[in-house]
């Protein structure tokens, strides 16, 4: 909740909106805790079927209001991607607003070497998914290991947004020359924030500071 609130406290103070994605499509708990912080966006993980999609749905909806959140989902397994002309046919699927096509866990799912990332195979499967939200009008947001070099891919691809795990580029700002140098200030904040998070967790710091040194090395 610390955590949280921190990032409530910076995101309003900055005038911009609050997205946050949520342990599971069952994770009450953690839509009744987005609500309590104003979260405009919230997105569920591993979202493999129309199932998923419904318990995801009924449970934003028996928090928040049906004009006060936009619901989205993650792309992230070839499990949804297989499985998300029928996910997104379903009518629960109508109160999606976007779909974030997670590259890191998805190159996994491929038993892809996380180094291809940003290679052709990958950029077809996005492709792919792109033209699949805009058949049934949603956003589509790339996102998984966004880095500077992640910027070729972007310009290519052309998606609503992209996001890093803190930060998230929408409109047409976002598709600027600045791209890398955008995603480089937003691998600062991130930084920043797991500072924080280190000091109000003590007992993650050994995985919080490999992370950190992991962004150092792309700034």
């Amino acid at each position: 909740d610390k955590e949280i609130s921190f990032i409530s406290d910076i995101v309003s103070e900055a005038g911009l909106y609050l997205f946050s994605k949520i342990g599971g499509c069952d994770a009450l708990h953690d839509i009744f805790i987005s609500k309590e912080h104003n979260a405009k966006r919230i997105t569920a993980p591993m979202t493999e079927s129309s199932y998923a999609v419904r318990k995801f749905i009924d449970n934003v909806f028996s928090v928040y209001s049906s004009k006060s959140v936009l619901p989205g989902i993650n792309v992230e397994t070839i499990y949804t991607y297989e499985n998300l002309e029928e996910i997104l046919s379903c009518e629960a699927a109508k109160n999606i607003n976007s779909l974030i096509f997670g590259r890191d866990d998805f190159t996994a799912s491929l038993n892809i070497n996380r180094s291809e990332i940003n290679s052709d195979i990958i950029y077809e499967y996005a492709l792919n998914t792109l033209k699949l939200s805009r058949k049934y009008g949603k956003k589509f947001i790339l996102g998984g290991e966004i880095r500077p070099q992640a910027s070729d891919f972007i310009k290519k691809l052309m998606p609503d947004g992209y996001e890093t795990r803190s930060i998230v580029f929408e409109g047409e700002k976002a598709f600027s020359k600045n791209i890398k140098n955008g995603i480089t200030k937003a691998l600062e904040t991130e930084i920043y924030l797991l500072e924080y998070k280190s000091k109000i967790n003590p007992y993650e710091y050994d995985g919080i500071n490999k992370r950190i040194n992991n962004l150092k090395q792309y700034l």
